[in-house]
């Protein structure tokens, strides 16, 4: 049985510093290079789930959401580290889509696509509507960012929890 982790990318595993629309203003989170290589270590399928609206609100062009989501990707890639799935909601929160956060249109889709054993599934993010989205898809949820545990700290304890 496999086992899969969902992610939210801005505050989880880069710093949010608002709508990115530049690589050099992407920095890595405090222990996600280390943690998530555990994951990929112990052969964990990683699943990036992340609200991204930024685009329909005029805050960055598809082409610089593109280069930037490229370039975290190339990044991770140079560390051994793959997602099996990337996934993102691009819709505005008036657009009440079910693939937005804390709807778990995503979840499910990979879920179908995937197999995925809700036991055997965990999420780490940085927000309420991460643990929402969580709480929906009913899998457990580790908070990590500012004033919450470093991504490493977080890693160690899903693998805990998951492995008993």
């Amino acid at each position: 049985m496999s086992i899969d982790i969902f992610l939210d990318r801005d505050g989880t595993l880069i710093e949010d510093t608002g709508y990115i629309s530049k690589i050099e203003d992407i920095k890595m989170m405090n222990g996600v290079i280390d943690g998530l290589k555990l994951f990929m270590e112990n052969g964990y399928r990683l699943h990036l789930v992340s609200n991204q609206s930024g685009i329909v609100r005029g805050k960055c062009t598809p082409r610089e959401f593109a280069e930037v989501q490229s370039e975290l990707v190339r990044r991770l890639a140079l560390e051994g580290i793959h997602f099996t799935s990337v996934n993102f909601c691009f819709h505005a929160p008036e657009d009440r889509c079910e693939c937005r956060k804390p709807e778990i249109g995503m979840f499910e889709m990979v879920s179908k696509k995937f197999k995925v054993f809700h036991r055997s599934a965990a999420m780490i993010g940085d927000s309420e509507v991460d643990e929402k989205a969580a709480s929906n898809f009913k899998i457990a949820f580790w908070r990590v960012g500012v004033g919450y545990m470093d991504f490493l700290i977080a890693a160690r304890e899903v693998i805990k929890s998951i492995e008993k």
